[in-house]
């Protein structure tokens, strides 16, 4: 695999030039090594943990496949497809393809005067938004010292010796857009896989936040009672009682469209629920024997958070989280359709499903594929957090 030589060559560039400026590493090149890493080490991980994790022997269902192709796409991008999200090239040859659609490469003699052998295998195997070693083309004629290459009726010409040669012919290569391609000659299929990255990690973000401002709200309020919960609770009512799009939109007004902004303003708005749980079930462990008697006994807090709340809480808890995650992944998509997401620097179903809509005659697949990915990630996380809660309803 090319990402392992890559990654290779860079620790053996590190050793022999220890502090050297050439050993640079951009954000794509570093998303490459991490992917390449974890794909070497899972496997070995899986073989060692395989007999302690019973998730492991259970029986694959519907939601548990997609889940585990979304983590497949979160860890694996850089893997998964040869293309940058936002890569865009030759638009006459590559916009509005449809489905399936093959388009022919004419790969050009790189002009990298580069001598690190670390940096020309870099520039060959990490996947930018520009790149000038190749030329997206129709047909192709020789002519004495040119090459005239036709993209979509218009003609260019290249010298013969700007073109990479196997035998004295072109190197010809050929592309297949399995989704097909956006407006803008974009990848489907790649905006697709690197935007389940974005909906994924806004979606666990928001939930760290959001479990930790309800999980500490609802404590507080539970444990001490009396005024601290009264004003806790009212803090919660008065957040419940704010329409979320109007709390949102206000918070994006003043903070703009960032994925900061977005985690932010997402977990802001769902901690309310956690919250409503967590106080629920204490309030209901604080009028048992059993806790009564630990407190009368002088355990410490640590102890009865660890002994006795952790494990009451913990199952709740999860079920909400499971929910809370899928609601994000929705409320990110709705908030990039309505243009106050992440922003178009960021490949987000919600955008292409946005730009999709402009061109739903010539390119109605630029609405489907993201729209039906959204659609499945949704059913499954939320069929997964059913068949949790089932599951923690017999066991109490």
């Amino acid at each position: 695999m090319d990402g392992i030589e890559l990654l290779l060559l860079y620790i053996f560039s590190l050793l022999k030039n220890s502090g050297s400026n050439k050993l640079y590493l951009d954000s794509e090149t570093i998303d490459l090594f991490i992917s390449v890493t974890v794909f070497t080490l899972l496997p070995i991980v899986i073989f060692v943990v395989r007999k302690r994790i019973k998730m492991l022997k259970m029986k694959i269902s519907f939601s548990s496949l997609v889940i585990m192709l979304l983590l497949f796409g979160l860890l694996f991008a850089p893997i998964i497809t040869n293309y940058n999200p936002n890569f865009q090239k030759n638009i006459r040859v590559t916009n509005f393809l449809p489905p399936l659609s093959s388009v022919k490469i004419v790969h050009l003699i790189s002009k990298n005067k580069e001598k690190s052998k670390f940096l020309l295998k870099r520039n060959k195997t990490v996947k930018y938004s520009v790149d000038n070693s190749m030329q997206f083309f129709d047909s192709l004629q020789s002519k004495n010292e040119l090459f005239e290459i036709f993209q979509n009726g218009k003609k260019s010409e290249l010298l013969k010796n700007e073109v990479e040669l196997l035998n004295g012919v072109p190197k010809i290569t050929n592309k297949l857009f399995l989704f097909g391609t956006d407006e803008l000659g974009r990848d489907i299929f790649t905006r697709i896989i690197y935007g389940a990255r974005v909906s994924l990690m806004i979606a666990f973000f928001t939930v760290i936040i959001a479990l930790l401002i309800g999980i500490g709200f609802g404590f507080f309020a539970a444990h001490y009672g009396g005024v601290i919960d009264l004003i806790l609770s009212r803090i919660t009512d008065a957040f419940l009682t704010i329409p979320a799009i109007f709390f949102i939109i206000m918070i994006l007004a003043f903070w703009g469209n960032s994925l900061y902004s977005v985690v932010l303003v997402l977990a802001f708005s769902g901690w309310m629920s956690l919250f409503k749980v967590v106080r629920t079930e204490i309030v209901s462990l604080k009028q048992k024997d059993y806790y009564v008697a630990s407190k009368l006994l002088g355990v410490p807090l640590y102890k009865l958070v660890l002994n006795d709340i952790v494990p009451v809480i913990i199952g709740p808890v999860f079920v909400n989280i499971i929910f809370l995650f899928s609601n994000v992944i929705l409320a990110e998509a709705s908030l990039s359709y309505l243009g106050l997401g992440a922003g178009l620097n960021y490949p987000s179903w919600g955008n292409m499903i946005l730009s999709g809509q402009n061109y739903m005659v010539n390119g109605a697949w630029q609405i489907l594929y993201p729209a039906l990915v959204l659609l499945i990630t949704i059913l499954a996380i939320n069929d997964f957090g059913e068949k949790l809660k089932k599951e923690i309803t017999v066991l109490d």
